[in-house]
């Protein structure tokens, strides 16, 4: 596959297409011309600096909208919003780069710093109008001697700030923390703004405070608390995260399972046995600290625990709480037994709690690709860009326009390889070809190159390849029925269309994907594809059995180099060769 040279570009394409999406019909661009729009850098250093105020604020978008001070005379500074629960004050400066490349102007840090300093000597007659609604709210921040304030430069340059910038921004805050460290500094590159979109993507981590009774703990090697928790309680977990409990884990809810099913029949006729019919819970944790709730009860405490995630009991959490939504007083005489394992942020240690505590239900190898970074990264930048993209296993998961899932992922990355041993495999036995996330084929498809974008183009691709050949019309002038071979030969068939298929611009991101994904184009390759098998099949294999004919690996990369390889016009047709004539 060829890599983009720029990925910077890529990375400020997804973030514009996010910024749109989210701010296009919040932030006010009346004043800045008829030809202003949401793709206009305007608009977009506007929505810039709204986004870094949801972050950093942990505010809404429509509040952050609010906050946008861009504009003529606005001092170099963009947005500002002071957060009454923390008494923090952000100052922003936002600037947007189309390339992505470089790092924001000196010039522009100096305006912001003198800007800054007007801002704090109350001088409004250096400020437009727009920081009218503003200003009985700085007076009061600045009055009061507990408020923090945070300057905040963002932008989609690869560089935060350059040399100069950060000088610019050093004099300001030695001058404003000469007393006290009041004043702090937040620097975003086109990383950060990207990551954080990603963080926002899988939204802020749970914390729970986790009343256990009859209680204990274990210290070494691994700091860790267990006990039972009211059915109850684990329903409200659900009742107010629901799948987002288990983003951590290698399965999601499966749905009506028999074991499921087996968990809600203790539930509704024997509550009470339920801790002893149950295996429990299994949370991770970073931290967990014991609250003074319940005072020196030794018998019940409760720990508040942060960055909390259910690695096993998925199934049980969401069975307490489906019941829990039809009868709330049934769950009063359930307990559950729970382990808090704290990981303080050890991710191999946590990953490895997360793979031996699942025994319930039946672990499949798919499972275990959740925990592949890649896939991790890969679902990242595809949310970004507004597409679900479904690795584990999930109930009601549907194939839509703007979601996919693993084995459409894998089945089309292995089409587009056109490597027979990987599309025999894949009518054979999909799971061999992520059975494991550090070699090949696994590797070889989700390689290192592999970019969201790129997967959900294939993806689609192979949508159309598929629909072509469901669609294609069934011949009956052959002893070989098309039909047949159109069901157990369409990974063949949809690998030939690869072979045919102008792969530098599939690659290319600046391609319109409607220039190589034409039904009637891709139909044509179809029906080439199909004949040629035929015809094959007809000289090589006329006893051939069908079905068995296209899992046979050898036989069918025989047939695939002979069918993709036609003769020269100044050849004769040889044992192993067809002539393409369609």
């Amino acid at each position: 596959m060829l890599r983009p040279a720029n990925m910077g570009v890529i990375q400020v394409t997804n973030i514009k297409k996010r910024l749109a999406t989210t701010f296009s019909s919040l932030i006010d661009i009346s004043d800045c011309g008829s030809d202003c729009t949401p793709a206009s850098g305007q608009f977009l250093t506007r929505a810039l600096a709204a986004h870094a105020i949801v972050v950093l604020g942990e505010t809404s978008p429509t509040i952050a909208a609010l906050a946008i001070t861009d504009g003529k005379n606005d001092n170099g500074i963009d947005a500002i919003y002071h957060d009454p629960q923390q008494k923090r004050l952000l100052i922003v400066q936002s600037k947007w780069r189309e390339k992505g490349s470089g790092a924001p102007d000196s010039g522009e840090t100096k305006k912001f710093a003198d800007g800054v300093r007007d801002l704090f000597n109350g001088a409004k007659d250096r400020f437009s109008e727009k920081f009218g609604p503003h200003w009985p709210t700085l007076e009061s921040a600045l009055n009061d001697p507990a408020s923090t304030y945070v300057l905040v430069i963002v932008s989609t340059a690869t560089d935060a700030m350059g040399v100069h910038a950060v000088r610019n921004m050093d004099d300001i805050l030695g001058e404003m923390n000469d007393t006290s460290e009041v004043v702090s500094l937040v620097s975003w590159g086109q990383v950060e703004v990207y990551n954080s979109l990603a963080a926002g993507v899988a939204g802020t981590p749970i914390e729970l405070a986790i009343g256990l009774k009859s209680w204990g703990k274990k210290d070494e090697p691994h700091k860790a608390y267990y006990g039972q928790v009211s059915g109850s309680q684990v329903a409200s977990w659900w009742k107010s995260h629901r799948s987002k409990l288990f983003s951590k884990n290698i399965r999601n809810v499966l749905g009506d399972t028999d074991v499921n099913t087996e968990i809600q029949r203790t539930l509704w006729s024997n509550p009470e046995a339920f801790w002893y019919f149950n295996n429990g819970i299994t949370i991770t944790a970073e931290s967990a600290k014991r609250t003074m709730a319940g005072g020196g009860d030794k018998d019940f405490a409760t720990f508040h625990c942060k960055d909390v995630s259910v690695v096993n009991g998925a199934q049980t959490v969401s069975s307490l709480g489906k019941v829990g939504l039809e009868n709330e007083s049934l769950l009063d005489s359930v307990y559950v037994a729970v382990r808090i394992i704290v990981t303080d942020g050890n991710k191999p240690f946590e990953d490895d709690v997360t793979r031996t505590n699942n025994r319930q239900n039946r672990i499949e190898t798919r499972d275990f690709v959740t925990l592949d970074p890649k896939q991790g990264q890969l679902k990242a930048d595809l949310a970004i860009e507004g597409i679900e993209y479904q690795v584990g296993r999930e109930e009601g998961f549907v194939r839509s326009e703007n979601s996919f899932d693993l084995v459409e992922a894998i089945t089309a990355l292995a089409c587009a390889s056109s490597k027979v041993k990987l599309l025999v495999q894949l009518k054979r036995e999909i799971g061999k070809l992520w059975e494991s996330t550090e070699t090949e084929p696994y590797t070889d498809l989700f390689c290192a190159d592999l970019d969201g974008w790129r997967l959900w183009r294939y993806v689609r691709l192979q949508r159309a390849i598929d629909r072509s050949i469901y669609n294609f019309h069934i011949s009956a002038s052959s002893d070989i029925p098309e039909g047949m071979i159109r069901i157990h030969a369409n990974r063949l068939i949809a690998g030939f269309v690869w072979n045919k298929l102008p792969r530098s611009a599939i690659d290319d991101i600046e391609c319109d994907f409607a220039s190589f994904a034409d039904p009637k184009s891709i139909g044509g390759l179809v029906i080439a594809a199909v004949q040629l098998m035929t015809r094959y099949l007809e000289s090589h294999h006329p006893n051939a059995i069908v079905p068995t004919f296209f899992k046979n690996a050898k036989k069918c990369e025989a047939m695939f180099l002979a069918i993709t390889n036609p003769l020269r016009p100044d050849s004769k047709p040889s044992d192993g060769q067809l002539e393409l004539q369609i």
